[in-house]
This record gives C-alpha cells, sequence and structure tokens, in this order.
C-alpha cells in the first residue's frame, strides 16, 4: 500500500494548473518511480483538468450570462455566436465524448 502513495502524488499534482505533467514526470523519475507508469499517471492528471473545465464551461457561461441579465453577446439572440455561425450544436458534447473516448 506504501508503493501507492507516490504514484497518487504525481496523478494529484500533475493536475495542478501550475505544476502540471513536465514538471511531475521528472520528479516522479528522479524519485525512483517506474518511468512508464509517471508518464501515463501525469498525462492522465493533466488531461483531467482539461476535461473538468470542458464539462463545466457550459455553465459556467450560462451562470455569467445569468448574473448579466442576457446573452454573452449580443448575436447569441439571434442564433448565431461572434464568428456568425450558428450556435444550435455547441461544440462541448463532440469534445466531451471525444476525451472520454481517448480515456
Amino acid at each position: 500500500m506504501t508503493v501507492f502513495w507516490p504514484y497518487f502524488l504525481v496523478f494529484v499534482l500533475s493536475a495542478v494548473p501550475m505544476v502540471e505533467a513536465i514538471v511531475m514526470i521528472p520528479v516522479g523519475i528522479f524519485a525512483g518511480l517506474s518511468t512508464s507508469l509517471v508518464t501515463v499517471l501525469a498525462f492522465m492528471g493533466n488531461v483531467l483538468t482539461l476535461l473538468l473545465a470542458i464539462l463545466f464551461i457550459d455553465r459556467l457561461k450560462g451562470g455569467w450570462a445569468r448574473r448579466k441579465g442576457g446573452p454573452l453577446h449580443p448575436s447569441a439572440s439571434s442564433g448565431q455566436n461572434i464568428c456568425g455561425t450558428s450556435t444550435d450544436y455547441p461544440a462541448s458534447p463532440f469534445w466531451v465524448r471525444f476525451w472520454l473516448a481517448l480515456i
């Protein structure tokens, strides 16, 4: 059970934005942990924060729009985003499916 904790710390600390996998991979290797396992866990910890950001960005946008009392952008009420493309199919469900397929 004591072998579990260093790998768990690599996973959790690689999810911290300022530490990330680029710092935790060398630290884990220099600590004597398995190179391949440290690399995989650091990558998964780093992707975890990205996945959480993707999952909750729509909720944050909705909260910001409600706080301001209207849509995020004036063209959003017309069914178009800033680029002028349709907002009927938001990008987040595609990205969520894409990242879940990788995991």
